[in-house]
């Protein structure tokens, strides 16, 4: 198909002016042919813009707009069809994605309609809870000493920052930490027991 009535008109104009001087039925013949291609491609036109139209209303609708070149439809129908099966899955996605971002949070439901456990075990808490106790009560720095005499020592303390970072963290922490001593620290936990890094 032309790409515009004036390509339309040149193509006719070159077959007309190739037709004898005196044949009148031929030129009449050729000019209704334009006629008709030029009617043709303006319904075309027509119907295209009414399709793009319609396409960015059900875009705005069902808000795609990023999602909008995935709409193909070649009639009204296939564009309503395709923009709500289309808006169907954006709003699946979302929603997986939302619960596992609250999965990640806040745990898993528990079976048959449970209650969410905590983020933690409540040991799990309590120890954390018992060791910040300990330290704030210390002299802070002077708390962490070596060995078992009742002060909080460098093996409790790394297991206090993993619990508390999990492994990303003290990947974290061991790679970009500025403070050299943190960063061989950090690298000598263990963060196997952790679990995979988050």
């Amino acid at each position: 198909m032309p790409d515009s009535i004036e390509e339309i008109q040149k193509t006719f104009d070159k077959r007309i002016k190739a037709l004898e001087a005196d044949d009148e039925d031929g030129k009449r013949a050729l000019t209704l042919e334009m006629r008709e291609q030029i009617a043709d491609f303006r319904e075309q036109q027509a119907s295209t813009r009414e399709l793009e139209a319609h396409k960015a209303k059900m875009v705005a609708e069902k808000g795609l707009t990023e999602w909008a070149d995935l709409i193909t439809g070649v009639t009204l129908e296939e564009i309503d069809a395709q923009a709500s099966k289309i808006a169907e899955r954006v709003a699946k996605l979302t929603e997986v994605r939302e619960q596992a971002g609250a999965e990640a949070a806040y745990g898993t439901t528990g079976v048959a309609g449970g209650q969410a456990p905590g983020a933690r075990e409540p040991e799990t808490v309590e120890n954390l809870h018992d060791y910040e106790r300990r330290f704030n009560e210390g002299t802070r720095g002077s708390a962490i000493r070596r060995g078992n005499d009742g002060k909080i020592g460098i093996q409790e303390s790394e297991q206090y920052v993993a619990k508390v970072l999990g492994a990303r963290g003290v990947d974290h922490l061991a790679r970009n930490s500025a403070v050299p001593a943190m960063r061989v620290a950090a690298g000598r936990i263990d963060t196997r027991t952790l679990g995979e890094k988050q």
